[in-house]
Formats: structure tokens, sequence, C-alpha cells
């Protein structure tokens, strides 16, 4: 129900935001054309440059008229005479005078021009700045919202780039394994879950980094994703256990985070209340410890050899979820389960 409300309303505010975008992109569009097409005409000014004064026009019947309105009649030309003597230089005439005269209307048509230029780079960095903020639209700030963006070309095997900080204009991504997150109706995240014995939890180091397992049956999230969730707000941790004789109980934590990889993961939880005891705080502070890395508390052997599987164990463990099913599957370690869901929550 969660996961249905949260994916329904993130497609009708993504459809209406895209809307409001095509809008305001047309409009966009729209200004920038003008201003373009206003800029070309005022860089391309009909200035012409004329004369006002005619030297002769041609009058009917072979006649010609001078400026000064002299009738003369025109004869056959007769023999060319000798070239005259040079005459005197004459004296500098008018300048040519342009249509447009008034250098007042000159002053301001460049002011007009540079208006609309700077309105037309205005008008870029709007767009592009507006192309900016719709990519961020669509980048995907958790799992949900990436299956959202990628429903229809699946969930890829590996991990997901997720924006976790858009928001905020953060906008540093972190990679989580969203083919195994899984929220459940009350929106906590699966983290673990154990029920049939189905999935080989006694796995190397580079398998719990990065999680293994089927998200509709058995499987580990990976330490690498479970680092990143709670690296982002403060999670409390919540264990549902079923035993072997029938009893059900729970252990929850106020507070749980697993740190980095170069701090081998090591965890930090604290809080219990619940039926199942306290079977945590044991092994708070502790790195994880995988069959091929040692990082536990024991110095005389491998804690995840001795109890068949993987967890952040001391000397060795009061708890050992990930331990082999049906022999080491324990919670304290002297109880064997049928079940076990670790899930998390922000607080």
């Amino acid at each position: 129900m969660f996961n249905k409300f949260y994916l329904y309303s993130l497609s009708r505010a993504k459809m209406y935001s895209w809307r409001l975008f095509k809008a305001f992109e047309i409009i966009l569009l729209i200004l920038h054309t003008v201003c373009t097409r206003a800029q070309e005409h005022a860089l391309s000014p009909p200035y012409t440059c004329t004369t006002t004064t005619t030297l002769c026009q041609p009058g009917a019947n072979g006649h010609t008229y001078s400026n000064d309105d002299i009738q003369v009649t025109q004869g056959r030309p007769g023999k060319r005479g000798a070239a005259g003597e040079k005459g005197e230089r004459g004296q500098k005439g008018d300048p040519c005078q342009c249509d447009v005269a008034d250098e007042e209307a000159m002053r301001s048509l460049r002011r007009t021009m540079e208006t609309l230029q700077s309105t037309n780079r205005d008008m870029q960095k709007k767009v592009e700045n507006l192309d900016a903020r719709v990519n961020l639209l669509f980048l995907p700030s958790n799992c949900i919202e990436y299956m959202y963006v990628n429903e229809r070309n699946g969930i890829s095997d590996g991990l997901a780039e997720i924006y976790p900080w858009k928001n905020i204009g953060n906008m540093s991504s972190v990679l989580i394994n969203c083919s195994l997150y899984k929220i459940d109706d009350n929106g906590w995240i699966v983290i673990q879950k154990r029920y049939d014995g189905s999935v080989d939890f006694y796995r190397n180091w580079e398998a719990y980094v990065q999680g293994f397992g089927n998200k509709d049956g058995e499987f580990w999230l990976g330490l690498k994703t479970i680092h990143q969730i709670t690296s982002l707000r403060s999670y409390k941790l919540r264990i549902d256990l079923t035993f072997k004789n029938g009893a059900v109980k729970y252990a929850q934590y106020s507070s749980f985070v697993v740190g980095s990889e170069l701090d081998k993961f090591k965890l930090t939880v604290s809080g219990y209340s619940g039926t199942a005891g306290d079977k945590m705080t044991y092994h708070n502070d502790r790195a994880f410890t995988t069959f091929d890395a040692d990082n536990d508390m024991y110095s005389s052997a491998n804690c995840a050899v001795r109890g068949n599987g993987a967890w952040w164990y001391n000397t060795c463990y009061d708890s050992n979820l990930n331990g082999r099913y049906n022999t080491d599957f324990s919670w304290p370690y002297d109880s064997i389960l049928l079940s076990s869901e670790m899930k998390i929550r922000p607080i």
C-alpha cells in the first residue's frame, strides 16, 4: 500500500512538472525568437546615402532642360574638337545626406540594440537553467524513484546510482543495490530475510558487500547499500524472529548505523526494546567478518568459520542471523531459528 501510494504520487507530480516545464519552455522559446529577430533587424537598418541634386533630366522632342530651366535645341553632333585646358579645381561639395540624420535617434537605436542583445543572453541562460532543472527532476533520490524511472527497462543486477540529497542542492550520488531493495507495507526497508534455507548465507566478503539472494525470497541487501542508506539520516532497526518451537519475538533498536568499507562496515547499534532479548549490543562497535576476511576479536580462530556464517562477530557471538540454516542460525547462540527478518526505518 505504501509503495503504490508513493509511486502514484510520484507519477502525478512528475506529470504536472513536465507539463509546466513544456509550457515554460514554449514561452521562453517565443521570447528568444522575438529577441533574435528584433536584434537582426536592428543590426541591419535601411540606411542609404542619396544625393538630392539632379544634373540633367531628359525632355520631349529631342530637347533637354538644364537645372536652370533653359531650353536648348539639340542638332546633329559635329566633329570632336580639341581638348580644352584643365580647369581650376572646384570647391569641396556638401557631404552626402542620409535618410537618418538625427544623431539622437541613432543613439537611441544603439541602446535598443544593446537591450535586445542583453535580453537575448538572459533568455538563453534561463533556457539552460530550465534544462538543468528538468534533468534534476528525473534523477532518482531513492530506489523507489529509480524503479519508477527504469520500470520499462527493468532493474539491473548491479548497484544503482541514487541522488539522495538532490532536494537540498547536493548532487552527490550513492550506489545502492535496488535489485534487492524492498519496503514492506509499513515503510520498513528490509535488509535481511530468511525462512527456509533456500539461499546459502555462507559466502565471502565480496558477496556480503554487494548483496545476494532474491528480494521476493531469502536475501541479504548488501553492506555497501546498508551503509549508504544509514549514512543519509538516522535509522532504527527491528528484527522479527520465529523460533523452531513456534515462539514469535522481536528486538528493536532506536539507533542503527553501518560504517563504510574503510571501517570494515563497523556496527553501531543501541536502544534495545522488545521481547527477544538484547543480543546485538554484544556486537556493537565490531567490524564485519566473513570466512575470507577475519575482522573479529577472537585471536584463536575466525568466528565466521566457527559459526558457518558472516556477522559483526566479537569473540564470537550472541546472535548469528547469517549462520547456516538449521544448525547455526541462532538468537542467542544456543537457540535455533525458523525465520528472521531484519529491517530499518528512518526516525
